[in-house]
């Protein structure tokens, strides 16, 4: 906020004083400009009312690309804290709009119905089966959890198993979980690598990785510290066109937690994305 003696910048200016004697810009975000003038400038138009302030907004200034100034003027200074809290109240509401929005749109993509695909080695799928009351899981999270070897796709290695999980985002984060630490007592007694792989759609592997790795970059340093990388096309049959393959495996090295938040954020991205499309 810029507070000057109008008199004396007129004087300067043009070598007269008017009525006004203080002017202010009041800087608002340039989101908030629309609430504070509302449907046919009835909120300015009240401001103006009630505080009796000469109030306008200013041009755009390219130095302040995100923000828009109010111009202010008053010769009572009472006058002009009362419009400046009025139009404080308006950011405000902006503002909260704005984050209700924000959660519920987050809200929609953590109750859809979606899926989630591991792959897992013939060891490591027998042991889940054995060691993980899949019905129970199930039943409670109100899931379908289907493990089984998928011998046409053509990305996953032929002898390894494909377990997909299907039901609300938000369930499936527990059975993410629950395979996890499963399988971290698998790796543990093995002593093989803490890595999870899972299948995305070749459609969303750019959304995951975002510009320059953005994405990705992010989502590891979310999740503490996990590896993230996007395998290279490496295809299970020989001879094959492509164009035909439809998905790519994220690996994920860490910790247990991390490879936990890791699969549970690249799973809420491919939602946010689908539901981005949709609109």
């Amino acid at each position: 906020m810029i507070l000057k003696n109008y008199s004396e910048y007129l004087n300067l200016k043009h070598g007269k004083i008017e009525e006004f004697d203080i002017l202010i810009y009041y800087l608002v975000p340039l989101n908030a400009l629309s609430s504070i003038i509302g449907k046919d400038g009835t909120r300015i138009k009240k401001v103006r009312k009630e505080s009796e302030v000469n109030i306008y907004a200013d041009k755009a200034n390219e130095y302040f690309k995100y923000m828009r100034s109010i111009k202010m003027q008053s010769m009572s200074d009472e006058k002009i804290l009362k419009a400046v809290n009025m139009i404080q109240e308006f950011v405000r509401e902006q503002i909260d709009f704005e984050q209700k929005s924000a959660k519920n749109k987050k809200d929609n993509y953590r109750t859809v119905q979606t899926s989630f695909r591991i792959i897992l080695t013939k060891e490591e799928a027998k042991y889940i089966i054995k060691n993980l009351d899949l019905p129970k899981l199930c039943e409670k999270r109100k899931l379908m959890i289907d493990i089984k070897e998928e011998p046409e796709n053509l990305v996953v290695e032929k002898g390894n198993y494909i377990a997909t999980i299907k039901g609300r985002s938000k369930d499936i984060d527990h059975a993410i979980c629950n395979f996890c630490e499963i399988m971290e007592e698998h790796f543990v007694k093995s002593s093989k690598e803490t890595k999870l792989s899972v299948l995305v759609s070749k459609n969303h592997t750019g959304f995951i990785i975002g510009p320059e790795g953005s994405t990705i970059r992010t989502i590891a340093v979310q999740s503490g510290g996990a590896k993230i990388t996007v395998e290279n096309l490496r295809l299970s049959q020989p001879i094959v066109d492509e164009k035909k393959i439809e998905e790519r495996i994220v690996n994920i090295i860490g910790r247990l937690i991390a490879r936990e938040i890791a699969a549970s954020l690249i799973k809420d991205k491919i939602e946010q994305t689908k539901l981005e499309k949709v609109k």
